[in-house]
């Protein structure tokens, strides 16, 4: 009997390694097509979104000089994009979470394609666009939020802790 339990123990630790080895070549699948994926729909098409979006915001910030514009125009993507190769790491990573293998064949199978590639570029040119539609709407929602909680509640002091809640 005391064999019988110590085979059964062996088996047990001999299997464990390899299926840990199973999900490791499985989550080293979905990483490579999260990666494929991220390369035919964000990396190049974001760089270019963000570049025309640098390009446009430059253009429209008054008061700017023509060299403080110049500075602005040569220097925002080159600080951006370790911010943003950061992002799309935090990104492969919850794809890799989130999608199935199955899924992120038949994602990248589309936007691998050439029609894949303009939605891609189009899906990046609304969430540019959606990104700066949510700047003024977030601070409008936090502006009411807090008009109408320190219009309840007593801000001036903070109600009893150190910060204290005050609209812009």
């Amino acid at each position: 009997m005391r064999w019988a339990v110590i085979l059964c123990l062996a088996a047990l630790c001999a299997f464990e390694p390899v299926s840990a080895l199973a999900q490791d070549d499985e989550t080293s699948g979905r990483a490579d097509l999260a990666r494929r994926l991220l390369d035919a729909t964000a990396r190049d098409v974001m760089q270019k979104s963000m570049i025309d979006a640098i390009e446009r915001n430059a253009a429209t910030v008054e008061g700017l000089t023509d060299e403080q514009r110049a500075w602005y125009t040569a220097n925002a993507l080159p600080i951006l994009e370790p911010h943003l190769e950061a992002m799309l790491d935090q990104m492969e990573t919850q794809y890799v979470e989130l999608f199935t293998e199955a899924e992120l064949t038949t994602l990248v199978s589309l936007y691998e394609t050439p029609e894949g590639r303009v939605i891609a570029e189009k899906q990046a040119t609304i969430g540019v666009m959606m990104g700066e539609q949510m700047q003024p709407m977030a601070a409008a929602y936090v502006t009411d939020l807090l008009g109408k909680f320190c219009a309840r509640f007593d801000c001036s002091s903070g109600g009893g802790g150190d910060a204290a809640f005050k609209p812009n």
